[in-house]
């Protein structure tokens, strides 16, 4: 029994290691964008992080839900 426990304890883990908090590259990203928080096709709660990381040199804008969102640069 304990046996079993520890087994589908691992199965959860690699459950939710492969599927939980990814920041990498979604399919047809720009490379612009070295990475993005909640990961590729992740839904975000109302207070939830969102952030998006770019490439020295690049600007963007930021919209969720027709709602333009207010940039702040972090000085490197």
């Amino acid at each position: 029994m304990i046996t079993g426990a520890v087994a589908i304890a691992a199965t959860l883990l690699v459950i939710a290691y492969t599927t939980g908090g990814d920041t990498g590259a979604c399919p047809g990203q720009p490379a612009a964008i070295e990475s993005i928080t909640p990961g590729c096709g992740a839904a975000a709660l109302q207070l939830d992080v969102v952030a998006v990381d770019l490439a020295p040199g690049y600007e963007g804008e930021l919209t969720i839900n027709d709602i333009a969102v207010p940039v702040q640069v972090i000085p490197r």
